[in-house]
């Protein structure tokens, strides 16, 4: 029987304790798999590159830049990963401009769980 194409995922987020709750999230989700993760934007085309996630969760803010520095890599990498960018400050604003980058998603961390799980196990 073959193995079940696994759904890889790599997030960019600074708080350990809402990264924790996004990987315990992903670990219900049959066939999917956090590959990589990193608190940062620097360094994301390397790690986008190495590890070619099929998604790339993007919280906006993060210490040494923002979701847009992230979108703008992978949009230089021509990667296929589809970009979700994550938000406890949502505005249309914002919302904008990250689709105009080629998020497929932006969403409030409020309200996050349930939209992560369904756009995920959809995925898979």
């Amino acid at each position: 029987m073959p193995a079940a194409t696994s759904l890889r995922i790599a997030i960019f987020e600074d708080s350990t304790v809402f990264l924790k709750r996004l990987t315990d999230l992903i670990s219900e989700i049959h066939g999917a798999e956090v590959v990589a993760t990193a608190a940062a934007a620097s360094g994301a085309s390397d790690l986008i590159r190495r590890h070619n996630p099929d998604f790339v969760l993007i919280d906006f803010f993060l210490a040494n830049g923002t979701g847009l520095d992230i979108l703008t890599d992978m949009r230089e990498l021509g990667t296929q990963a589809k970009a979700i960018v994550m938000t406890s400050e949502p505005s249309s604003a914002l919302e904008d401009a990250c689709l105009a980058l080629g998020a497929t998603q932006f969403l409030d961390k409020a309200r996050l769980s349930d939209s992560i799980i369904s756009l995920l196990s959809t995925a898979c």
